[in-house]
Parts: structure tokens; C-alpha cells; sequence
């Protein structure tokens, strides 16, 4: 019935067709569910999810953890900034939309899918890796002003957590930062061991949660 329908509670089990051989509006709702479902960005992310594990995301970023990352910059400085898993871009793109033109942005994605999107960013100041952060220090000398990583770390092992903690650390400028935005705060301890103080902030109008982690590497 039309009503349930709009109440979002599209009838499913009659037939196709109705007796004059014409398709019913619950048909029609089911249709335009599927091809709005299967057209959704959060249902592309979250089929890059299911089938690689080093996608951290089920759904983008929100715009609300967005700019609680953005609030960490001083964005009229000429900055380095590298991304571990930029995924869709969402962080990326914000990021290229504040930097000034002397700025330069490194992604490094695992994923073949994301790495062809991100690719078709048209922005000079923009390169992308088709590769792991645990080699990040091959793929960059340093130093780096901004750090971000979304990477999954709970698929990771606490050597391996450590690991990139460290080298993340040895590649970053003094008073360079490392910000990690997850939906756990599993990072916090493996990042005080390192740099000591982490400023923990939490998203809650993001879908999940997200929580955000910034390490600030104390020049001396």
C-alpha cells in the first residue's frame, strides 16, 4: 500500500504483477531501494570493507571528524602532509581545499580500487602510492609536518602497531603530528609510548563513533 510505503514499509510478497499487468508500488519502492542502496558511497566503502581487510572504514569519513582533524592545522603555513589509507579521498580532498599552493600531500593506499579513484584527483600538489605505510620510510625521506592514518590497526600485530609508530615518528618534521582517527582508542597507548602526551577527541556524530588521536612530536 502506498501509506506503508511511505512509512518505509514497502510490502514485498505479492507477485510482480498486479491483475491488470502492471507492476505494483511496493515493486517499484524495491527497485529504487536496490538501485539507491547499491549506488550509495557508504555501500561502496563498505564493500571494499568485506572483501580487503586493510579498509579500516564501514562507512566515509564524516564531515564532522573532518574538521575536528582540520583543527589541528595552522593551514597558512607551507606543509608536508602524508596520509596512511586515504581511502575514497574524503580527508584528502578537504585537506587540498586548505592547503597553500607550496604545500604537498603523499597518500599511501594498499587498496587497487581506492588507489585508481584518488588517482583521478586532478591536483599536482597530490601524489599517491600504491603501497603499505609499514614502508614508509622508503617511500618518503621526511621530514613530514602532518601524519594521518585511518589504517586498521587492530589487524595488525603490537610489534607491528609499534613498528609504525616509531617509523611514523622518525619521519616527521620537529613538532610534526601524527593524527590517528579510528573507531577505537586501541592507538592511545601504542602512541604515548613513543611521544608521550596524546590529545584524545571523540566524534560522536560520526557513524560509528570516531575517535581521534594526536601525537605531537616535541622538538629539542
Amino acid at each position: 500500500r502506498t501509506s506503508d510505503t511511505l512509512a518505509g514499509i514497502p510490502h514485498f510478497e505479492c507477485g510482480p504483477f498486479n491483475h491488470s499487468g502492471t507492476l505494483p508500488c511496493h515493486h517499484y519502492t524495491k527497485v529504487y531501494m536496490k538501485t539507491t542502496i547499491k549506488r550509495s558511497p557508504m555501500n561502496q566503502v563498505l564493500k571494499r570493507f568485506l572483501k580487503d581487510k586493510k579498509v579500516a572504514a564501514l562507512a566515509p569519513t564524516s564531515k564532522f571528524a573532518v574538521r575536528k582533524i582540520c583543527e589541528h592545522i595552522n593551514f597558512s603555513r607551507n606543509l608536508f602532509f602524508v596520509e596512511y589509507g586515504p581511502g575514497d579521498g574524503v580527508l584528502s580532498k578537504e585537506v587540498l581545499s586548505r592547503m597553500t599552493l607550496e604545500s604537498s600531500f603523499v597518500g599511501i593506499e594498499t587498496n587497487a580500487n581506492f588507489v585508481r579513484e584518488l588517482q583521478t584527483i586532478a591536483d599536482p600538489r597530490l601524489k599517491i602510492v600504491h603501497d603499505s605505510a609499514e614502508n614508509i620510510c622508503k617511500i618518503i625521506s621526511g621530514p613530514a609536518d602532518f601524519v594521518f592514518s585511518s589504517i586498521p590497526c587492530t589487524f595488525l600485530s603490537p610489534s607491528a602497531r609499534r613498528n609504525l609508530v616509531r617509523d611514523t615518528y622518525n619521519i616527521l618534521a620537529p613538532g610534526g603530528s601524527f593524527i590517528v582517527f579510528q573507531y577505537s582508542p586501541l592507538m592511545k597507548n601504542y602512541l604515548e609510548e613513543v611521544f608521550g602526551e596524546v590529545k584524545l577527541s571523540i566524534v560522536p556524530l560520526n557513524v560509528p563513533t570516531m575517535f581521534i588521536m594526536a601525537a605531537h612530536k616535541i622538538p629539542r
